[in-house]
């Protein structure tokens, strides 16, 4: 069952540990909670790739950023589309993407839809997915 759903600046302690107390702290707040038991959204993860690849503080590569990503994904609490999630780091890393659009290719590819757009790279990356 979820009892709690994690924010931004949370993982971002965790991935960054920018701030060592901080990060010893979020670290504390999800090891209070069983496996499976604090919900992360995709639109959170979406915002921790922007954070980390554009602010000019970090400045992450594509393939930090799936690395930290993937590696963050391995915490027993987080609930989420965990294989979703890998796959549209994994497309993030190997293409010009920006993270949402990688999302939608691979709901597109899980759910066998189509997706529609205007957007040439996100159409032909698509269409091969």
């Amino acid at each position: 069952m979820v009892k709690a759903i994690v924010d931004t600046n949370i993982l971002l302690r965790l991935i960054t540990a920018d701030d060592v107390e901080l990060a010893q702290k979020a670290a504390v707040m999800i090891d209070a909670f069983n496996e499976g038991e604090v919900e992360l959204r995709e639109f959170v993860v979406a915002e921790v790739v922007y954070i980390l690849s554009e602010y000019s503080s970090y400045k992450y590569s594509r393939k930090r950023v799936q690395n930290s990503l993937t590696k963050l994904l391995e915490i027993q609490q987080l609930r989420a589309d965990k294989v979703l999630l890998v796959r549209a780091l994994d497309t993030y890393a190997t293409t010009k993407l920006d993270f949402a659009d990688c999302l939608l290719v691979e709901h597109g590819k899980t759910r066998h839809l189509s997706v529609l757009t205007f957007d040439k790279k996100l159409k032909k990356i698509s269409e091969k997915a």
